[in-house]
C-alpha cells in the first residue's frame, strides 16, 4: 500500500477552503451593494411593501447564500471573516453561533 502525502492534501484542502471562503465573501459584498443601493434610494420608494419585501429577501439570502458553501449546508447567519453577523432583523440579535475558526460559526 502506498503511503499518502500528507502535505499535499492539507495544501488541497486549505486552498479549497480559501477559494470558499473567497467565493463567500464575494457574494456577501455583492448583497450588501444591494442593500445600500436601495437604502440609498429610499426616497425614491413607492411601494413600501415591495421595498420592505426586498429588505426581508436580502436578509434570507444573506444567511441562506453562505450556507450553501457550508458542509452541511446550514443556514446559520455568519460571515466569512468570524465576526457574527449583527445586521439580520434587529442589531442585538444574536441567532446562532458555534465556535468555528474558520467560517465564524
Amino acid at each position: 500500500m502506498k503511503r499518502i502525502d500528507e502535505q499535499k492534501v492539507w495544501t488541497k484542502e486549505i486552498l479549497e477552503r480559501d477559494h470558499r471562503l473567497a467565493v463567500m465573501a464575494i457574494i456577501r459584498q455583492q448583497i450588501d451593494i444591494v442593500g445600500e443601493l436601495m437604502e440609498r434610494n429610499q426616497g425614491l420608494v413607492k411601494s413600501p411593501l415591495s421595498y420592505n419585501m426586498v429588505a426581508g429577501l436580502l436578509d434570507q439570502l444573506k444567511t441562506h447564500a453562505i450556507g450553501a458553501f457550508t458542509e452541511n449546508g446550514g443556514a446559520a447567519p455568519s460571515n466569512p471573516d468570524g465576526v457574527p453577523i449583527t445586521d439580520i432583523g434587529t442589531k442585538d440579535d444574536n441567532y446562532f453561533q458555534f465556535p468555528h475558526k474558520d467560517l465564524g460559526l
